[in-house]
C-alpha cells in the first residue's frame, strides 16, 4: 500500500533507529506520530530529542505529531492509543521500536530491571497491538513491524534477559500475524543487524556485547521498514533480517 496520507506511529523516536524511521516514513509522505518516554530522573534529554525529532521532520516539509509515553503504565498506554485516535486519527502502521536492553548475570538481574525490560520490549508491543489492531482490521488494511534483535536466537549470558525479551516479542510477532492475516493486516519483526550507535547503544553497551561491532548507519534500517509498513497480507508473519532486504524478500 503507498504510505502517503498513512498515520504511521514509531516508538522510541526520539534518537537513534526510531528517529531515523520517523524521518524515512515521513519521506513516504506518512503523517508521523513519534513516541518517547517522559524524563523520570528530572533530566530534559529524553523530552528535548524528542522535541528535536519533531522540527527535523517539520522542517523536512513532513506532517509529525509528538507524545511523551512511559510504555511501562498500561494507563500511560492506553491513554496514548486515545489521543492520537482523536487527534491525529486511526493509526495506519504501528513501528514498536523503543526497547531497554540492559545486561548482567542470572544471578545479579534485578527484578525491578526485569520487569521494565519485558514492560517496555514486550508488554507494550502487546499492548499497542492489542488497541490498533481493531482499526486496522475493520478497514482491512494495516502494517504493524517490530524491531527485534539477533540476540533472539543466542545464548549470551550478559544479554540473558534483553535476549528473553526479544524471543518473546518474536512469538508475539508470529501469534498475531496468525490471527490477523484473514484480515489482510501485516505483522512483522525486523533485525536490524549490525548499526552503528544510536544514543540508546552508547548509553547501554549490551546491544555492542550482542552485535560484535557496530557499522551501518541508523538509515540502513529505513528501507526495509518502508516496504514492511507497505505489505499487506501476503507478506506477514515473518522475522526478517535487515541484511536480507532485496535478496531473499523478492523485492
Amino acid at each position: 500500500m503507498s504510505l502517503s496520507g498513512k498515520v504511521a506511529v514509531v516508538t522510541g523516536a526520539s534518537r537513534g533507529i526510531g528517529r531515523a524511521l520517523a524521518m524515512g516514513l515521513s519521506k513516504e509522505r506518512a503523517t508521523i506520530v513519534v513516541v518517547a518516554r517522559p524524563s523520570t530522573d528530572g533530566s530534559t534529554s529524553t523530552s528535548s530529542a524528542l522535541d528535536e525529532t519533531v522540527k527535523e521532520i517539520q522542517e523536512a516539509g513532513g506532517t509529525v505529531h509528538g507524545y511523551r509515553c512511559n510504555l511501562t503504565k498500561e494507563d500511560q498506554i492506553r491513554e496514548l492509543v486515545e489521543r492520537i485516535n482523536a487527534e491525529v486519527g486511526q493509526v495506519d502502521i504501528l513501528v514498536n521500536n523503543a526497547a531497554i536492553a540492559g545486561a548482567g548475570s542470572i544471578p545479579d538481574f534485578d527484578v525491578e530491571s526485569w520487569d521494565a525490560m519485558m514492560a517496555t520490549n514486550v508488554r507494550a508491543p502487546f499492548l499497542l497491538s492489542q488497541l490498533i489492531l481493531p482499526g486496522m482490521m475493520e478497514r482491512k488494511q494495516g502494517s504493524i513491524v517490530n524491531i527485534t534483535s539477533r540476540v533472539s536466537e543466542r545464548e549470551i549470558s550478559r544479554v540473558f534477559a534483553y535476549s528473553t525479551s526479544k524471543a518473546a516479542l518474536n512469538r508475539l510477532t508470529l501469534n498475531i500475524a496468525a490471527f490477523t492475516k484473514e484480515a489482510n493486516v501485516a505483522v512483522n519483526a525486523l533485525c536490524p543487524g549490525r548499526i552503528k550507535s544510536d544514543d540508546d547503544r552508547k548509553l547501554n553497551p549490551a546491544a555492542a556485547v550482542a552485535s560484535d561491532v557496530d557499522q551501518e548507519s541508523t538509515k540502513a534500517v529505513v528501507p526495509p521498514v518502508i516496504w514492511l509498513a507497505g505489505q499487506g497480507a501476503s507478506f506477514t508473519g515473518n522475522i526478517v533480517y535487515r541484511e536480507e532486504f532485496s535478496k531473499t524478500w523478492g523485492v
